[in-house]
């Protein structure tokens, strides 16, 4: 009877380790994520500008 409570003691001990592990595996990414955008931010805006105004062109003229 011990060693089945034991096991279910590491059992839980390692459910928990994982989530933790998941946890920080998300973190990471969402701060590459973050980072990305912020690099690309600026010239995804200047194209998206760019294209309105080609829009707006080709609709008013």
């Amino acid at each position: 009877m011990l060693k089945y409570r034991n096991g279910l003691r590491d059992s839980k001990r390692k459910r928990g380790q994982s989530l933790a592990e998941y946890g920080f595996i998300l973190a990471l990414v969402v701060v590459v994520c973050i980072g990305a955008l912020q690099l690309l931010g600026q010239n995804m805006g200047t194209m998206f500008n760019g294209l309105a105004g080609s829009i707006a062109s080709v609709m008013t003229g």
